[in-house]
């Protein structure tokens, strides 16, 4: 998996957009070249003065079109939002240059600067594992692999499942045949958030041995203790600034579940347990 670093300098007079895209102009394009779909990019953006650097968020490429060359930016990059961050976050710059490794020259500029504000940074070469550790870091606030986004990894994998489903099953036993039965590990790193266990605890309290969406008796119960088997889902998600409270908290059956993080939504901010 590769990451990208893309700038939205302080050229633009409004902020970072990602159903606009990102755009790149045709002396930088040969760059593009080396970009694959599926790949993620972090923005980085100095748009306000008085805030200075902040990251926009962590994107996956959709696309890559040209858009015609009238255009100031005739390469325009599709991507769609993983981070989901409720607001962008401003960037220590000074305190990141003491963490980041040496990027080129070290001159008159800290590394943040030279990582992040040099003139056509933007999709250069993929991003060193320690830069994406670092800036990884700087999303654990508000997201990253929250309960409610799934993960870069979980992305490209039902990506992977989804080509899989459009083939032919000739294709895919053809495969399996060859594929091992015993996939490689890998180490990875997620953040995820610290969560109230008494929220949890109230909540499966108060649903008994009932899922409160469908109001069917929760599927099994734990071998561990014997108690009905339900999951405490947040109904404003929490990378959304909804609370990790009681009031915000539901507990569904692993159907209900799935249901509200990949199918037709049933629980909405109007729910409350006591008017149903």
């Amino acid at each position: 998996m590769t990451y990208y670093y893309a700038f939205h300098s302080g050229s633009n007079t409004v902020d970072f957009d990602c159903s606009r895209g990102y755009g790149v102009s045709a002396k930088s394009a040969d760059k593009l070249s080396q970009v694959n779909i599926g790949d993620f990019v972090f923005v980085i953006q100095n748009v306000h003065q008085r805030i200075g650097y902040q990251l926009c968020g962590l994107y996956r490429i959709e696309e890559i079109t040209d858009v015609g060359s009238n255009y100031k930016y005739p390469h325009r990059v599709a991507l769609s939002d993983v981070s989901k961050l409720a607001e962008f976050i401003p960037l220590n710059r000074h305190a990141l240059s003491q963490e980041l490794p040496e990027a080129g020259k070290e001159g008159r500029w800290d590394r943040f600067m030279n990582h992040f504000a040099r003139q056509g940074r933007s999709f250069q070469k993929p991003l060193d594992e320690s830069v994406v550790a670092l800036l990884m870091a700087q999303l654990k606030s508000t997201h990253e692999a929250s309960e409610d986004i799934p993960t870069p990894e979980e992305i490209e994998f039902n990506d992977r499942v989804a080509k899989a489903l459009k083939q032919t099953q000739s294709e895919r036993l053809d495969r399996l045949k060859k594929a091992p039965v015993h996939p490689l590990k890998k180490q990875v790193t997620v953040w995820r958030y610290d969560r109230n266990p008494d929220v949890v605890a109230e909540v499966l309290a108060r649903a008994g041995n009932s899922c409160e969406s469908c109001r069917k008796t929760a599927p099994f119960k734990r071998t561990r203790d014997g108690s009905y088997y339900l999951e405490v889902h947040h109904i404003i998600p929490l990378s959304e600034k909804g609370e990790d409270s009681v009031q915000n908290a539901i507990a569904l059956c692993p159907n209900c579940h799935r249901q509200e993080h990949f199918g037709p939504v049933r629980i909405d901010k109007n729910w409350r347990p006591d008017k149903h």
